[in-house]
């Protein structure tokens, strides 16, 4: 702890307490009786341009405090003595929250976030490209994007340290970032002095894509592949991360056959991601993108982030595994299936004792309810009422021209020029006969053509009966085939309806059948695995220690962050992982000094073995299988205990559906019956 006592900018003491880390630059203490705000010290007190930054940083936090929401951002600045050389600042406190590496990196995850799943992963990298905007927005520009500089806590917010690097503009000047990490620097800036350098957003937004990259394909980096060589020989020299970032060796897609680069084992394949997010890693990544604004921003990062979250779902078998909706198999899966890691493993919360552990499932029985279900009735027979169909040597063609000529207007064509003659000589004969007067050839000629004209008119009246006769005959008919046709149609939707209920009781039969199969599986491999894990060895035991050591956690000479993390890229995590077999894929450690320091390093780590410390990485490993089977079997358990009422209530509502049917088919076997009693002679 600092001697003597500190002052805030404002001539007020600031009390330290207990120091909770340090860094190259300096270190972070608590301050007493202030749980919100922390402060740095710093090693070497600050030159005078630095100490007008913070000073001005602070002016700028106190103007934006929104700035103190989510980044470490300078509040105050602190000196021995009120108005004295700046010595630190102050800063808020990030409880609780883990560099995001520990939540990218397989190894670290298991450890300090064991409950996070893909989409976990997805939203905390929408978070990190929000972040950046909302600074980007205020001219802020980091500069120095690294995975030590942006924090996760357990809900996915991320907040950001180390903001006294940042690159701002103040009082009317630049203060530049003179610090980055070579494997998260864009390529136009490799082998460039930082200080003498003016960052931009594009600077930040390849940092951003390498995070985000990191995020999505879990701790692997974009430029750490398989090097198929440069064409001048297999391997001619050593090709470090910095040198395929300046090279635009990137490891994925459809252009690193060209850039003779090809993934490592067991990463996610990049069609895993949806077309819009390996466009915006290309525009990152490939020969091209040092144009100004080429680059994907932070908010177009956020936005398809977003939407690519909202498009996960779970796998069937292992509801840990997230599953993006446009690829058809499970892309984790996919990974164990060929040998690989499974790389979401959490372990549920059995910490109340065996009371909380489920309690044994019964799938023979479960089975035996959901097999005494049977299909829905579904066989027709039309009611006895309806057996008689149409009239007697009636056929259906001829019903319907009985039913056109039903709806055509009354009477016969040939007998209307017999009523028309009728109705003209009557009335010329009447009319000659009434004003004739006493002309007796004229009334003789009257007396003549008023029998025709009966004649003719009574033949028409004769007709017209006969005709509307003939009419009700077909009208009634017509009556007949209607109501058919009515029961007819009802009688093909019950069928409809009952082959429609047949086939959706198969289908939910037929996918309980697979879901109780896979619940078999889930078991053998249980057993399987419990089986390995109990009859360990000394070898076994010694594997488990190794596994936990992580080497992010481990100061090896020689071996720094970017290493490390080019190491990762290759998922090379543990002190287990360091042997010569996975060396052979990792381009700078084919043989060379790194190689021996690094085995070295596993042997100094092998010595620290305890059988004891062993023993319980394998108990926990044991309860670790236990609690990933219970949760892979949870929902399939689940989906066969309700089998039985499903099918259930399947069946009735299909009987209830076809019974309505069946309702209306009586009632127009009833109409039919009517309409065949009024066209009976």
């Amino acid at each position: 702890m600092p001697a003597g006592p500190l002052f805030d900018h404002e001539g007020r003491p600031v009390p330290l307490g207990a120091r909770l880390g340090a860094g190259g630059e300096g270190a972070v203490f608590e301050i007493a009786g202030d749980a919100a705000r922390v402060a740095k010290i710093y090693h070497r007190p600050p030159d005078e341009e630095k100490a007008t930054k913070l000073r001005l940083m602070a002016d700028m936090g106190a103007a934006a405090p929104e700035l103190l929401d989510f980044a470490a951002w300078p509040g105050a600045t602190l000196a021995r003595s009120p108005g004295g050389p700046v010595v630190g600042f102050v800063m808020p406190r990030r409880s609780g929250a883990k560099e995001i590496h520990h939540l990218y990196g397989p190894a670290h995850r298991r450890v300090d976030f064991p409950q996070a799943d893909y989409s976990f992963l997805v939203h905390a990298a929408r978070n990190c490209a929000a972040a950046l905007e909302a600074l980007h927005e205020r001219r802020i520009v980091v500069g120095d994007v690294n995975q030590g500089n942006f924090l996760v806590s357990r809900q996915a917010t991320v907040g950001l340290i180390d903001c006294d690097s940042f690159q701002v503009e103040a009082g009317g000047r630049l203060f530049r970032c003179p610090v980055g990490v070579g494997h998260f620097t864009p390529p136009e800036l490799q082998g460039v002095r930082f200080a003498d350098v003016d960052r931009t957003a594009d600077h930040d937004a390849f940092g951003l894509a390498v995070l985000t990259f990191h995020l999505l394909f879990l701790g692997r980096h974009p430029f750490a592949g398989r090097w198929l060589g440069d064409g001048r020989g297999a391997g001619h020299g050593h090709l470090t991360l910095e040198r395929a970032i300046h090279e635009h060796r990137f490891a994925y897609g459809p252009s690193a056959a060209a850039a003779r680069m090809a993934p490592p084992p067991h990463a996610l394949p990049f069609e895993s991601v949806p077309a819009e997010i390996r466009t915006l890693f290309e525009r990152a990544f490939l020969r091209g993108s040092e144009a100004p604004g080429a680059r994907p921003r932070p908010a177009q990062w956020r936005m398809v982030l977003d939407a690519f979250r909202q498009t996960l779902g779970s796998c069937f078998i292992e509801t840990a595994h997230k599953v993006p909706a446009h690829v058809e198999l499970c892309p984790w899966c996919e990974i164990v299936e060929r040998g690989g890691p499974d790389l979401f493993v959490y372990v549920l919360d059995w910490s109340a004792g065996p009371a909380a552990r489920p309690a044994p499932f019964d799938r023979s029985a479960v089975w035996a309810r959901i097999a005494a279900v049977g299909p829905p009735r579904t066989t027709y027979l039309r009611p006895a009422s309806g057996g008689a169909g149409a009239p007697p040597g009636t056929r259906p063609g001829a019903l319907r021209r009985l039913a056109r000529r039903a709806r055509t207007p009354a009477g016969d064509p040939a007998g209307e020029p017999a009523k028309l003659l009728a109705a003209v000589v009557g009335a010329l004969a009447l009319f000659i006969f009434a004003f004739a007067g006493g002309a007796a050839p004229l009334a003789c000629l009257c007396l003549a053509v008023l029998p025709i004209a009966v004649a003719a008119g009574a033949i028409g009246l004769i007709q017209s009966a006969g005709a509307t006769l003939a009419t009700g005959r077909v009208a009634r008919a017509a009556g007949v085939a209607e109501a058919l046709a009515r029961l007819s149609h009802a009688e093909a939707d019950w069928e409809r309806t009952a082959r429609r209920h047949r086939e959706q009781f198969a289908q939910r039969r037929q996918r309980l059948e697979e879901v109780s199969a896979r619940h078999a599986d889930l078991e053998w491999r249980l057993e399987q695995e419990r089986r390995r894990l109990a009859g360990a060895d000394g070898a076994a035991l010694r594997d488990f220690f190794l596994k936990r050591v992580i080497l992010d956690d481990e100061d090896i000479p020689g071996v720094g962050p970017g290493l490390k993390s080019a190491l990762q890229g290759y998922g090379i995590e543990t002190a287990y992982d360091l042997t010569r077999e996975r060396f052979a894929e990792v381009p700078a450690l084919r043989g060379g000094a790194v190689a021996t320091r690094l085995l070295a390093f596993r042997e100094s780590a092998t010595r620290r073995f305890d059988p004891r410390v062993a023993r319980a990485e394998l108990d926990a490993e044991l309860r670790e299988l236990h609690a990933r089977h219970a949760r892979q079997a949870k929902p399939i358990e689940a989906e066969l205990e309700a089998g039985a009422a499903a099918l259930s209530e399947l069946v009735r509502k299909a009987e209830a559906d076809l019974d309505g049917l069946l309702e209306n088919i009586e009632r127009l076997v009833k109409e039919v019956e009517r309409a065949k009693e009024v066209a009976a002679p």
